[in-house]
């Protein structure tokens, strides 16, 4: 017989549970990818404008896909907003819908 896993919170039982990607990869390829994107998130993204702005123009989407590289694990559609300061991003797990 099987335990039926952890009770659902409130949150859970609305949105559903949540799902995180699998965690980044730590080979030599990975460290390459993860030190590109911390430099074109720092150097570019970090810069583009707020979301909601007109002008963004998939700036939400841009510094989506590099910080979900650098997160140790990310969930789907979660906002990282204009100047959030992250460092390393390596000990970062954050779930869906979030931001």
């Amino acid at each position: 017989m099987t335990s039926p896993g952890p009770p659902l919170t409130a949150s859970d039982r609305e949105h559903g549970p949540v799902t995180l990607g699998p965690p980044r990869r730590q080979d030599g390829l990975g460290r390459l990818l993860y030190w590109l994107c911390n430099l074109l998130y720092y150097g570019v993204a970090r810069h583009l404008p707020y979301s909601p702005r007109p002008y963004a123009l998939g700036s939400r989407r841009i510094r989506y896909e590099l910080c979900r590289r650098m997160f140790r694990s990310c969930g789907v559609d979660v906002n990282v907003e204009h100047g959030a300061l992250i460092n390393s991003g390596a000990q970062i797990d954050i779930g869906d819908r979030s931001g």
